[in-house]
């Protein structure tokens, strides 16, 4: 497992919540992430660096929103580049699951950030999420 990372004082790039270092690996990695939001805090920011070298077949994961709808961005960043969007998901509330078969490796020689932004798409309400990733070799 890389890192549990929970949501506070994490509302842009520049103050992101850090979740490690995805690097070449033969067993599969497990990434958490969980957060709650209100209408004082909309929106929360992860990210995950991806190692030169680092690759992955399939992406697997599930998780569960409570309180209200969500949209989750990701959007990615090279060699010290602004990060552009590059996926856009919404989830209502309830468990849900995902997968992809695209498999991915890392041929730059500098390392990929990968952000993930987490936005409530229901004004004023509470809303806890979590979700767990594997990407599997």
């Amino acid at each position: 497992m890389i890192k549990n990372a929970f949501g506070s004082n994490d509302d842009s790039f520049a103050t992101a919540k850090f979740l490690g270092t995805l690097r070449a690996s033969s067993s599969p990695i497990q990434l958490k992430y969980k957060g709650k939001l209100n209408k004082n805090d909309t929106v929360d920011f992860f990210r995950l660096d991806i190692a030169p070298g680092a690759a992955f077949a399939t992406l697997t994961g599930f998780g569960n929103v409570r309180g209200g709808r969500l949209q989750v961005n990701s959007f990615v960043g090279v060699g010290g580049a602004a990060p552009t969007k590059s996926l856009s998901l919404v989830y209502n509330p309830g468990p849900y699951t995902e997968s992809s078969s695209t498999p991915f490796v890392n041929n730059l020689s500098s390392k990929i950030q990968l952000y993930i932004e987490v936005r409530s798409l229901s004004n004023s309400k509470k809303i806890v999420y979590k979700a767990t990733s594997f990407f599997n070799p």
